[in-house]
C-alpha cells in the first residue's frame, strides 16, 4: 500500500522546483492525487457500509427463514392433528351408529309393532283413567 502523505510531499517538493510549464502540470498532478485520495477514502467507507449492510440483510433474511420454517412445522402439526381427530370422531360415529342400529334390531326383534301400539295404550289408559285433553286420548 502506498503512502500517500509521502507523495504529496514528492510532489510538493518537485512542484517548488519546477518552473513554468513543469510546475502547472506538478501542480495538476498534485491536485489529481488528492482527488483520488478522497475518492479513494469515501469508495471504503461506501464498501464498508455496504458490507454492514448486507450482513444485516443476511441476519434478517435467516431470522425470517427460521420463523417461516416454525410455521411450516406449526401448521403440519395442526393439519395432522385435525385429520387424526376427524378420524377418531368418525370412528366414534361409526361405533355409535352400529350401536344404536343393533339396538333398534333387537327391539323390533323383541316386540312386535302391533302389540307395541297398544300396550302404549292401555298404558295411557291407565295413568290418565281416560281423562280428555290426555295425549293418549284418541
Amino acid at each position: 500500500m502506498v503512502d500517500h502523505e509521502e507523495t504529496e510531499r514528492e510532489i510538493l517538493r518537485l512542484v517548488e522546483q519546477a518552473e513554468g510549464h513543469d510546475r502547472a502540470m506538478l501542480l495538476i498532478i498534485y491536485r489529481m492525487h488528492q482527488e483520488l485520495i478522497s475518492n479513494t477514502l469515501a469508495t471504503r467507507q461506501i464498501a464498508k457500509s455496504a458490507e454492514e449492510h448486507a450482513s444485516i440483510l443476511q441476519e434478517h433474511a435467516r431470522d425470517e427463514m427460521a420463523l417461516i420454517n416454525q410455521i411450516r412445522g406449526g401448521w403440519r402439526a395442526a393439519t395432522w392433528s385435525f385429520a387424526i381427530i376427524t378420524m377418531l370422531l368418525g370412528a366414534l360415529q361409526a361405533m355409535a351408529l352400529r350401536e344404536l342400529n343393533a339396538a333398534r334390531e333387537q327391539i323390533s326383534r323383541a316386540t312386535p309393532r302391533g302389540s307395541m301400539r297398544s300396550r302404549q295404550k292401555t298404558a295411557c289408559r291407565r295413568i290418565n283413567c281416560g281423562r280428555s285433553g290426555s295425549i293418549c286420548a284418541g
